[in-house]
């Protein structure tokens, strides 16, 4: 039995089973496997984000079809479902070239943009976009804040909670002054009677 390939599937890594690779039954390990999928599926999540600094977040479901055997090649595709700001979900789908059918299938794997000095440094790394973008990993608030029509008002409305919720607000304010929303940002700070330390 053959089956056809999944149409918008990237098939661009190829794997030859070898000894090393196989479980004590003489299959392919399915650790193996999923180890191939996962560094194909950071890579094409990285370029599609234009980025190196990724994590996978979350596999779904793994559906095993059939085994994979000793001299066997597989290939490994990917298909880009959707792109946000901070986050890359994919489907994969493995293959068998020497029985032509799918071997493993994934409807969605998850790959979600790491700050680069928080990763080095080790810190909490939390973000505050406005409500009308999409939400991601790292927002503090709830995923029911965002997704709304976009208004000056939801940029408002996310300052007041950043002040509300910080102990401390630094601003970084380049040469030539500050933003509105650096502004706002301080002038409730302010009225909470927050501590603001302004760096220029």
């Amino acid at each position: 039995m053959t089956g056809i390939k999944e149409k918008n599937m990237k098939f661009l890594t190829r794997k030859l089973v070898t000894h090393e690779d196989l479980n004590p039954r003489g299959y392919l390990h399915g650790g193996q496997l999923l180890k191939w999928i996962d560094e194909e599926g950071g890579i094409h999540a990285g370029l599609e984000m234009n980025t190196g600094l990724i994590v996978t977040k979350m596999m779904s479901e793994i559906d095993f079809k059939f085994p994979v055997i000793l001299g066997d090649v597989i290939e490994i595709g990917m298909k880009t479902l959707e792109i946000g700001q901070t986050s890359c979900t994919l489907s994969c789908e493995v293959r068998s070239l020497h029985a032509d059918r799918p071997v493993l299938t994934i409807d969605k794997i998850v790959y979600v943009r790491v700050n680069k000095y928080a990763l080095e440094l080790g810190l909490q790394y939390e973000e505050y976009p406005p409500f009308h973008d999409v939400h991601n990993l790292y927002c503090t608030m709830p995923s029911s804040r965002y997704g709304k029509e976009y208004s000056v008002k939801n940029f408002h409305a996310r300052n007041k909670i950043i002040a509300g919720t910080s102990d401390v607000v630094a601003a970084f304010i380049p040469e030539g002054g500050m933003s509105d929303g650096t502004f706002s940002t301080l002038k409730y700070a302010k009225k909470l009677n927050k501590k603001r330390i302004i760096i220029s």
